[in-house]
């Protein structure tokens, strides 16, 4: 007997669960009035991963209507506004294998689809979600074709999370990012990380500290600034990818134009020679990674000699 048959014996045996549905966990939310949230899987554009016939399965932690319609206007509207924002909420939601509810109970936590976990407990008021929200009991747990459904009374933050964008956010960690902070403002480049969708690998300011090419450019090297703002340029790759989505040998394009490698190794990421240090510090369009030293386009090179 396969492990998603198993689970639905084991969900039966522990709570009453409503009737097998033949039909995918999007296709089932929408039949079970819980419109919003799909809603919400729609516009973040995770529809065609949720009806493939080859994903899943998934465990949809699905808030009723009323708790989306809940949620903090102020927080709402940056959502809105922000496909980066909304990805991230609406990942929070979804995990990436069949869990019922004792599982997740026993296990005490469960990782994401968006990278952070969900802790779960088993209190007198319920089954609740980083005790801030409760699975609706009385919903019954919905089982389709590809996965499984729990209903839940308020939609879930992650743990990390920020409404504000890429520049305030470096602004904001001046405990670490003070000097890419200053180095961004001098070159005349927070305007641009204020808006699009970005990755920032970003040097700390320890990393400024250590011997890098850097300190080869002087005043009287030519075009100085314009090598400052192509250095700037080579820390920053298009689109928003948290530290699980990024794969050893994985090659990204930087807005300089030439590439950096990523490596995995031993739990830790490595982007060319540099350490992250800290990853996924969100933002509103985009996510920065710390790094453990300043990285230098290697077709730049040629300005420092002579």
């Amino acid at each position: 007997m396969g492990p998603f048959f198993t689970a639905i014996l084991t969900l039966a045996f522990f709570r009453q669960a409503n009737a097998f549905i033949d039909k995918n966990v999007y296709q089932c939310l929408v039949d079970y009035n819980l419109t919003s949230v799909a809603g919400l899987i729609r516009d973040a554009k995770l529809e065609s991963t949720l009806t493939s016939s080859t994903g899943g399965p998934f465990t949809i932690m699905a808030p009723t209507n009323a708790a989306v319609a809940a949620i903090d206007p102020d927080t709402m509207a940056s959502v809105i506004k922000s496909s980066v924002l909304l990805q991230q909420i609406v990942k929070y939601h979804i995990i990436n294998k069949y869990e019922v509810i004792p599982a997740l109970i026993s296990a005490g936590s469960v990782e994401t689809m968006e990278g952070q976990s969900i802790t779960v407990t088993s209190q007198p008021s319920g089954i609740r979600l980083n005790n801030a929200s409760t699975v609706l009991k009385d919903n019954g747990d919905i089982i389709c074709n590809n996965g499984i459904i729990h209903v839940i009374d308020t939609v879930l933050i992650p743990p990390v999370f920020s409404t504000h964008n890429l520049a305030a956010v470096l602004l904001e960690r001046d405990d670490i990012f003070r000097e890419f902070f200053l180095y961004a403002l001098l070159s005349n480049f927070t305007h641009l990380i204020e808006n699009g969708e970005y990755t920032l690998f970003a040097p700390t300011d320890l990393a400024f500290g250590r011997y890098s090419h850097l300190n080869d450019i002087h005043r009287d090297t030519p075009n100085a600034g314009k090598i400052y703002l192509e250095i700037l340029k080579y820390h920053i790759v298009p689109g928003a990818r948290m530290s699980n989505m990024l794969s050893d040998g994985q090659i990204l394009y930087t807005l300089h134009g030439s590439p950096i490698t990523i490596h995995l190794n031993n739990g830790g990421v490595k982007v060319d020679d540099a350490n992250v240090v800290e990853a996924n510090i969100p933002g509103s369009n985009g996510v920065i990674h710390a790094i453990d030293h300043v990285l230098f386009p290697a077709d730049l090179l040629p300005n420092l000699q002579g």
